[in-house]
């Protein structure tokens, strides 16, 4: 009985400590096949300009799906109405075809580092979409969920 309650306030802190600093948290599911016409699209609200963020994309797919990578759209609105456009490539597999991230059963879960030690530069509603850009449907990719990740300030 003792055991498991050390066991328990162990696992209580790793979930509470893994969760630390996200300040946004939103998931699109992706039913069936990711089509061109599909735009996964998350609101961000910011507060302030000076705090610095990791932005993660963590990516559930089957365990057969049949590529290494995909590429995405992704569009950033501001809150001034200004839109910036990239090109960004998913990358699952580590080159030599072993997947990247966290496998349980028939599907993998990859984490995706898309912004790294960045300050918005305005206050206000952000949208990002994330478009695929492939050349084909891909079929097998199952949701997409963005993280914004406060970071602590480094002394």
């Amino acid at each position: 009985m003792k055991y498991s309650f050390v066991i328990l306030i162990l696992t209580l802190i790793f979930l509470t400590s893994c969760n630390s600093g996200v300040v946004y948290e939103h998931e699109e599911l992706i039913d069936g096949k990711w089509d061109f016409d599909k735009e996964l699209v998350y609101e961000i609200p910011v507060k302030d300009t000076l705090t610095k963020y990791d932005l993660v994309a963590t990516v559930t797919h089957s365990s057969e799906f049949t590529y290494q990578n995909f590429y995405v759209d992704l569009s950033t609105k501001f809150p001034d109405g200004r839109v910036l456009n990239d090109a960004v490539s998913f990358q699952l597999t580590d080159g030599v075809g072993s997947w990247e991230g966290r496998c349980s059963g028939s599907q993998c879960k990859v984490n995706l580092l898309l912004q790294n030690k960045f300050r918005f530069q305005q206050i206000g509603d952000y949208r990002l979409g994330i478009k695929n850009n492939s050349r084909v449907e891909l079929d097998g990719v199952k949701k997409v969920e963005l993280r914004l990740i406060e970071l602590k300030e480094e002394k």
